[in-house]
């Protein structure tokens, strides 16, 4: 069982991703959700409902989100105040709250925000309940001194002490 979130940090090539592709392996029943690479808040809103939509038509009682190398989450202040509420355990849900725009999506990413929109129709954008089901595993590249700058801005975003985190160094 995933219990908490994970924080792997280490700088390239020394084997988080591995790490994180030995944790899955010995975790078959969670559904791993790996996202990657960089990406505006809009395209990882669309990451996020597909995935919860897919897990929750096959009845997962355990997500893992597998943020690899996603340095991006960490420099635009968008994506950090979405990510603070995705990680605030009282909280325990995903957030987007713009105007939707379904042109061009495929039907899986349309089916999905349509889901997840139906449930409250009122609202402006979409809201993913995780039911307490939802962990994350962050791989950032990261030097140390960028790892210290990460720690600074949790702390300063009111995310330590509201969610649940182990931090591993990868040397």
């Amino acid at each position: 069982d995933f219990d908490q979130n994970m924080y792997i940090a280490g700088q390239a090539g020394v084997g988080k991703t591995h790490l994180v592709e030995k944790i899955a392996a010995l975790n078959p029943d969670v559904h791993l959700v790996r996202i990657e690479g960089n990406m505006t808040a809009f395209f990882f809103a669309k990451q996020i409902a597909v995935q919860m939509y897919i897990a929750e038509m096959q009845n997962k009682k355990q997500i893992a989100i597998y943020m690899d190398d996603i340095n991006t989450l960490f420099s635009k202040i968008e994506m950090m105040d979405m990510f603070k509420i995705m990680m605030d355990t009282s909280k325990d849900r995903f957030s987007y709250n713009k105007g939707l725009n379904m042109g061009g999506m495929e039907d899986i990413e349309s089916d999905a925000i349509n889901y997840w929109k139906s449930k409250q129709p009122d609202r402006v954008g979409f809201e993913v309940p995780f039911n307490g089901r939802v962990r994350f595993i962050m791989t950032p590249c990261v030097k140390v001194q960028q790892l210290i700058n990460v720690m600074k801005c949790y702390s300063f975003y009111g995310m330590v002490g509201k969610s649940q985190m182990n931090i591993v160094f990868v040397l």
